[in-house]
């Protein structure tokens, strides 16, 4: 009966090798993830400002330009609508890249806490197996005494 729940426990312990080296993978597949985002996201951002960059100097340079010809300024007009549309939608995918972030790190958090959960398990169980044994030589080493005390006393 010891050893099938030494065989038991050793099978358990495997099984939770297991499943931490999973939860590791998954844990550090989330990590890259969270951090392909965030780069992802500061390249967007820094589109959105050269983007306004533009903007700013074009609109300086025709505040500084004075009056021109119809048929030019209605170009400008043109051109700035168009400049502040890719510069919303350039907004709109830093927001979603935010978001993305956001939730991926959670997701990694969740992944990353599992895994210390199981790295606590796994030692606590090897703890407890180590009790254990401990436990059972002291019986045998007690058990080899009170036979020795024994036969010495029969003599």
């Amino acid at each position: 009966m010891d050893s099938r729940s030494s065989a038991s426990a050793s099978q358990a312990q495997s099984q939770l090798l297991r499943v931490r080296s999973l939860a590791r993978g998954r844990e550090q597949q989330l990590a890259g993830e969270v951090g392909d985002l965030l780069r992802q996201q500061a390249s967007a951002a820094a589109t959105v400002e050269q983007l306004r960059g533009y903007l700013h100097d074009y609109q300086r340079e025709q505040t500084e330009r004075g009056a021109r010809l119809l048929a030019t300024i209605e170009n400008e007009r043109r051109f700035v609508k168009r400049l502040n549309t890719a510069l919303d939608q350039q907004c709109a995918y830093v927001q979603r890249l935010e978001d993305s972030t956001s939730a991926n790190r959670r997701l990694w958090e969740r992944e990353h806490a599992n895994l210390q959960a199981l790295d606590r398990l796994l030692s606590k169980r090897q703890q407890a197996q180590l009790h254990q044994q401990h436990r059972r030589a002291q019986k045998e080493t007690d058990a080899q005494s009170l036979r020795a005390i024994y036969n010495g006393a029969s003599r």
